[in-house]
């Protein structure tokens, strides 16, 4: 199959697109090859059992330039010999499933934990409320007060009457003397 070697990639990274290219490809054993010509220019991309892919370019010369060796691995777009991806299948990085862990636990938390921390939250404002005292109890605490301040009353009477004493009794001393 002839194809205009415009269309081919002219650099060696891009030995994906190279190899999707519809041509056809000749089988020689274990080695696949694929022969792209546009006149006196021609592209051959050999393949082979081990999965190593090669790409040739020849010139108006007729002289043969490496332009690629294998693939790297896991480039995109490549096939191993088997026919999977180069990881086995496993197209998922550890790294986003981790971090997919990590979104939903702290999603669940989210919706689990708001609740809560809400009813805690009120629990504890409710806490600073002061109770209101059945009527018994506030005319029993009036009962008590009004008895304090009686003996208050009763204890500076008392002082007074003392400090008058001393004071009587320091007056006398000092006429004997």
């Amino acid at each position: 199959m002839t194809m205009p070697l415009s269309t081919v990639p002219q650099s060696g990274s891009d030995a994906a697109e190279i190899a999707r290219i519809d041509a056809k490809p000749q089988a020689t054993g274990a080695v696949k090859s694929t022969v792209i010509s546009d006149g006196d220019k021609s592209v051959r991309i050999t393949t082979d059992q081990n999965g190593n892919t090669r790409i040739e370019r020849t010139g108006g010369s007729g002289a043969p330039a490496v332009v690629g060796g294998p693939p790297p691995p896991g480039m995109p777009g490549m096939l191993a010999p088997d026919g999977l991806p180069p990881s086995g299948g496993n197209v998922i990085p550890p790294q986003a499933v981790d971090l997919a862990y990590g979104f939903f636990l702290m999603l669940t938390v989210m919706v689990v934990g708001w609740p809560i921390a809400r009813a805690f939250g009120r629990r504890i404002e409710r806490r600073g409320d002061t109770a209101a005292l059945p009527p018994a109890a506030a005319d029993q605490l009036r009962r008590i007060e009004q008895a304090v301040e009686a003996m208050a009353i009763e204890v500076e009477r008392i002082s007074e009457s003392q400090r008058f004493m001393a004071k009587l009794q320091s007056g006398s001393t000092a006429e004997r003397v």
